[in-house]
């Protein structure tokens, strides 16, 4: 007799980073369609989602398995989000 163990999963908690503000994201819907198939998808696998902002700090940010960043950025942008100290995805 076999006996299986169910694998449990930990549940990823991934930040979201914004550079388009929602108006902007009215006047770009691709940035809106974006936004909405991240959440929706993260959703749908049981991630835990926790919205990022500029000014976060490494610690501020430290529970975070990843950060997925949508939209443009400039290099200062990216200079900060480098400080962030963890995984990046960067979607354009």
């Amino acid at each position: 007799m076999t006996t299986t163990k169910k694998k449990r999963r930990k549940k990823l908690k991934i930040g979201v980073f914004y550079s388009y503000s929602p108006e902007e994201e009215l006047e770009d819907p691709y940035y809106l369609c974006i936004r909405l198939a991240l959440e929706r998808k993260l959703e749908e696998e049981g991630y835990l989602r926790q919205t990022v902002k500029m000014e976060d700090t490494a610690e501020s940010l430290s529970g975070l398995d990843g950060v997925i960043c949508t939209g443009t950025f400039t290099g200062d942008m990216i200079a900060v989000i480098e400080l962030w100290k963890c995984p990046v995805v960067f979607v354009d």
